[in-house]
């Protein structure tokens, strides 16, 4: 949905009033940060008669509100049959057929106008969610200190939705340790509903050992997206794989590394001003081939003395 961002901004510019329907922790983010007016759940059942031979009264209805439709699919040989009620409806096509090098997000962005200059992908995230990012991480016990020595604020996420894109556990506790020695940061560690439960009870024993005591971290587990872009963008760095949380981070204008192995990052990088790439040595090779040296290296890089 993150890679998608632009083509929204577009719409909402364009449009006096968007109704966005998708999976509803996407959805409630973007009702939060003012991108949609209004947001429906796209695998309900209010839905499902758009792929049969006639479409339900209510549902018809509702369509015919709208005078444009915009259908993003992976699948164009399989979408709701939405021109039946809407007769403007534009399919933009999400990923980039084989063959063509142009990042996801352009290549989505092209579809609607490919004239126009894809505007930021960076997140608008309200004053009022910053502002409880800010008091969360100080009952949490975080002090950015006096300038010039501020304590920085790192985040990590170790997973990902396929156990192909996500860096050895091992590799990020060892990474938490030489980060800790050398720049003493406060840590942020998330995990959500795509970690195998086993993943996220080895993260917080971890945590409940390294951190006895330093106290300097706050365990972020399922939490809202729009609360998790607020405090990311506090971050001074954030570490994470190929995933959802990490197109956040980037969305959120956080500096980012992110670690890629099997997928391309010219295709599926995330976007943000201030997003670093550390991939194997050889295209589309183990996640694993990256060191923990080589992450640490591009952490000093982007964190400021």
């Amino acid at each position: 949905m993150l890679l998608s961002l632009p083509c929204i901004k577009l719409l909402k510019k364009d449009s006096s009033f968007l109704h966005i329907a998708g999976q509803p922790a996407q959805m409630k983010l973007l009702k939060e940060a003012g991108y949609a007016d209004e947001v429906s759940e796209a695998g309900s059942a209010f839905y499902s008669s758009l792929y049969m031979a006639t479409v339900e009264d209510n549902t018809r209805e509702f369509l015919e509100r709208f005078d444009r439709a915009f259908i993003f699919t992976v699948s164009p040989d399989r979408i709701p049959d939405i021109k039946k009620t809407i007769c403007e409806t534009t399919t933009v096509v999400t990923i980039p057929p084989p063959g063509v090098s142009t990042h996801a997000a352009e290549f989505r962005f092209k579809q609607l106008d490919p004239e126009l200059t894809m505007p930021s992908p960076l997140l608008d995230i309200p004053p009022a969610h910053r502002g409880k990012a800010v008091m969360l991480l100080a009952q949490s016990g975080y002090s950015p200190g006096p300038a010039p020595l501020i304590t920085p604020l790192i985040a990590l996420h170790p997973g990902s939705g396929a156990k192909r894109k996500c860096w050895p556990l091992e590799n990020y506790f060892e990474l938490m340790k030489i980060l800790a020695k050398n720049f003493d940061p406060f840590f942020i560690i998330l995990a959500g509903p795509a970690e195998e439960p086993s993943i996220r009870t080895r993260i917080k024993q971890f945590i409940e050992a390294f951190f006895e005591d330093r106290k300097k971290s706050l365990f972020v587990s399922n939490e809202e997206l729009i609360s998790v872009a607020a405090m990311l963008r506090q971050c001074r760095l954030y570490i994470g794989n190929d995933s959802g949380i990490t197109h956040l981070a980037g969305a959120a204008g956080s500096a980012s590394i992110a670690l890629f192995g099997p997928t391309d990052p010219s295709l599926w990088r995330p976007q943000g001003r201030n997003v670093h790439v550390v991939s194997p040595p050889f295209p589309g090779g183990p996640i694993s081939a990256i060191t923990v040296a080589e992450v640490y290296e591009k952490a000093r890089e982007v964190l400021p003395d």
